[in-house]
């Protein structure tokens, strides 16, 4: 009788444990879903977040044009200053601002911030990205910019 007893428990025990798996094996699939919509709503958000920073970019651009406005200044990152004019860059890097390692610069760092970093005149540089926006005198300084290089080397 007892071994009736003891077989029953063992098939009773051995019932619960099978449902517990199924039971743990479903929780977490359903987890699983879970993540997988998760991260895949956390990259849309992301895709969307960047759209609408470049679309609030765009309109910035777009009001200083309209308005007259569209000039270099200080408080102005470089990103910004490379989506303004497309010779922008070449400016920065003949005043040795970004192009390489030892000059790099963040684009979203301040044109100021910049300048004062790296012992650059804010003014001169100022004025010379200003220069770029006038259709006649953009070309001549784009042919004025020295590009020296910030090494020396002597024998």
């Amino acid at each position: 009788m007892l071994e009736y007893v003891s077989m029953a428990l063992s098939l009773g025990a051995f019932a619960w444990g099978w449902s517990n798996h199924r039971a743990r094996r479903n929780v977490e699939h359903r987890l699983d879903t879970m993540r997988s919509s998760h991260f895949r709503l956390a990259e849309e958000a992301r895709r969307e977040i960047a759209t609408l920073q470049q679309q609030v970019k765009d309109l910035k651009l777009e009001l200083r044009r309209q308005t007259g406005g569209l000039k270099f200044e200080p408080t102005m990152t470089v990103g910004e200053a490379y989506e303004i004019h497309p010779h922008a860059q070449d400016v920065f890097t003949s005043f040795h601002l970004g192009g390489c390692s030892s000059c790099a610069v963040s684009p979203d760092e301040t044109i100021e911030s910049v300048a004062i970093n790296h012992g650059v005149d804010l003014n001169k540089l100022l004025t010379t990205l200003n220069t770029l926006l006038d259709a006649e005198k953009g070309s001549t300084v784009l042919q004025q910019l020295q590009r020296q290089p910030n090494v020396s080397i002597q024998f």
